[in-house]
């Protein structure tokens, strides 16, 4: 479903059938790993979705972000984790940390095909590696870690909250963009 043109509108009767597909293929739910979550979310995250965690300082929001990212991962369809916050090493290590086997953990997390950014903050930059990874690897999730320290081009009289809402804004286009 979907393929149409952005210049298109879609009829009543189109949106009632992309909400049947939508129910009766369940499998298009992408599971984060977290039961409770894919039940609060009818299944998992749906393409073109945009999911903001939220929460207190050290609640351990980037830990479940990272979890969600190596649990939605495939070899065939990646998810690109884009950290602001922390390096792919810093990360690689968090994920062995937790496991008891390192060797056997890491080669399960090398067959998930999770991608790593950690280079850049820019908005312009972070969603010109999305569109190109969604080329080359068919990238099925973008997360970003985190949101308030995406750099976004400042606007005479712009607050930093308007500058979140404009990051906000431009990470829900690109999920409807590459679904």
């Amino acid at each position: 479903m979907g393929g149409r043109r952005a210049e298109e509108g879609v009829t009543l009767a189109g949106a009632f059938d992309q909400a049947e597909y939508r129910e009766d293929n369940p499998a298009k739910a992408h599971r984060t790993g977290l039961q409770w979550l894919d039940e609060q979310l009818n299944g998992g995250i749906r393409d073109g979705q945009l999911c903001v965690v939220g929460g207190r300082p050290g609640a351990g929001k980037s830990v479940m972000m990272a979890q969600i990212a190596a649990a939605m991962s495939k070899p065939d369809c990646p998810v690109l984790l884009v950290s602001l916050e922390m390096l792919a090493a810093e990360l690689a290590q968090r994920y062995l940390r937790r496991s008891k086997n390192r060797e056997h953990e890491r080669q399960r997390l090398e067959n998930t095909g999770l991608l790593f950014v950690d280079s850049t903050s820019n908005l312009t930059t972070i969603t010109a590696l999305a569109k190109l990874e969604k080329q080359r690897h068919g990238i099925r999730a973008v997360v970003v870690d985190y949101l308030q320290l995406v750099e976004v081009p400042v606007q005479r009289g712009q607050n930093r909250e308007q500058q979140v809402a404009t990051a906000s804004r431009a990470m829900k286009r690109l999920a409807l963009d590459l679904q």
